[in-house]
């Protein structure tokens, strides 16, 4: 017998950001999530509210069926509405990487650990 897969869960940081970015409620977006998924939607905001604020965790199916509600790519959930840097340098790090040695790729991983958290806020330009 075939294992059955795992589901992976993770904790993206932007989802209440984005259903803020959408001009949807919490109701709205349960709403549409068991009109366009009956079967695998959540049926409460509390769940919805758990995912936004990392209390719980949510699978790659259910972030893909909110990628879907707010009209985006899944991956797009994994960073700020409007974030247009981050994909580049995504990128670009990607090909760094798959062009070095494997030991140097430890080297400079391992160096990103000390590299310094982003503020909790990054001021908008409506306060500067």
């Amino acid at each position: 017998m075939a294992k059955k897969a795992r589901r992976q869960p993770m904790k993206p940081a932007f989802l209440r950001q984005w259903r803020e970015a959408a001009g949807l409620s919490r109701a709205q977006v349960i709403s549409r999530l068991a009109e366009l998924f009956p079967k695998q939607a959540p049926s409460d905001q509390a769940t919805l509210a758990k995912w936004e604020s990392g209390e719980a965790w949510i699978t790659m199916q259910d972030l893909e069926m909110l990628a879907v509600v707010y009209g985006v790519p899944a991956d797009a959930l994994f960073r700020a509405p409007g974030d247009k840097e981050t994909p580049g340098l995504l990128r670009q790090a990607y090909d760094i990487v798959m062009s070095k040695d494997r030991a140097a790729v430890r080297v400079w991983v391992s160096g990103g650990q000390v590299l310094r958290d982003p503020p909790d806020e990054i001021p908008s330009p409506e306060k500067t």
